[in-house]
């Protein structure tokens, strides 16, 4: 019944759907809109946007919004982003079935932080830096393929909703939420990072994609994943979605693909579900 002794305040949102996930270093604050936006051509609908903002830490909330990421490839239904140690943007742009890497996207942002109307002179992808998950910048194909043939494999991606990043050595989380399962990718800081997956969660190999409520190593619309102190080292923890629960990885730089997780959270064990 107290009076909150913190300042309070009232800020408009800049998002016309729903703000998905939000990123922050150095006072500088990176927000995932996804929404029904019309995209780069003008004509197309259905993008998403990312927005920066400055918090000056001397004036409070000094808040100023600065005009979205455009480029060459449009963003069509950002879920989540990161900012690595090397402050590089990573975004999952679930709708295109990629992951996009903004090269120093901190420094860019400071770079225009007040000025009215310009565009972060960013672009996600080019030949030197495309995404996972696709072959090029304008490709948003499921499940893409070399051969041509959309397939489940280390390659492609289904709808990717969720990533984080390992704070040693930059290998990126992805959850692929139409393939059921996770996906960790090496080193995304080196200036041309490996594209095909090394390890994945949730399946006995890289070409099944099948859902399953009741075994351990199995998921079910796995919706997100965390990284953080275990009692072995590095965990990952996996939000199990379709099965109600979370499933936890304690020594997650020893895992090799098809072993079971250590511990579930929610159903009484593996082979409940709880509703």
């Amino acid at each position: 019944g107290q009076p909150s002794p913190y300042a309070q305040a009232t800020l408009p949102s800049p998002c016309v759907g729903s703000t998905t996930d939000i990123a922050e270093s150095g006072n500088v604050y990176f927000v995932a809109c996804r929404e029904d936006v019309t995209c780069s051509d003008g004509v197309t609908p259905g993008c998403s946007r990312i927005f920066v903002f400055d918090v000056d830490s001397n004036t409070g909330f000094a808040v100023r919004p600065l005009t979205p990421y455009v480029a060459y490839a449009d963003l069509w239904g950002v879920t989540s982003i990161q900012i690595s140690d090397d402050r590089w943007l990573l975004v999952a742009d679930r709708d295109g079935n990629r992951i996009l890497r903004f090269p120093d996207a901190v420094t860019h942002a400071r770079a225009v932080i007040g000025t009215e109307g310009v565009v972060l002179p960013l672009l996600p992808a080019d030949a030197d830096n495309p995404p996972w998950g696709q072959p090029d910048a304008v490709s948003t194909v499921p499940n893409y393929h070399p051969s041509g043939n959309p397939q489940v494999s280390e390659q492609g991606l289904n709808a990717p909703t969720h990533l984080a990043v390992h704070p040693v050595d930059r290998t990126m989380w992805v959850t692929d939420i139409n393939n059921n399962r996770v996906l960790s990718f090496s080193d995304i800081g080196a200036a041309n990072p490996e594209r095909r997956a090394q390890l994945v969660l949730g399946q006995l190999d890289f070409t099944h994609s099948l859902p399953n409520r009741l075994e351990p190593n199995a998921m079910l619309g796995v919706a997100g994943v965390a990284l953080g102190p275990g009692p072995e080292g590095l965990r990952a923890a996996v939000v199990d979605q379709g099965a109600h629960r979370v499933l936890l990885y304690n020594r997650i730089d020893g895992y090799t693909t098809g072993e079971d997780p250590d511990m579930v959270l929610g159903p009484v064990s593996y082979t409940h579900l709880t509703l």
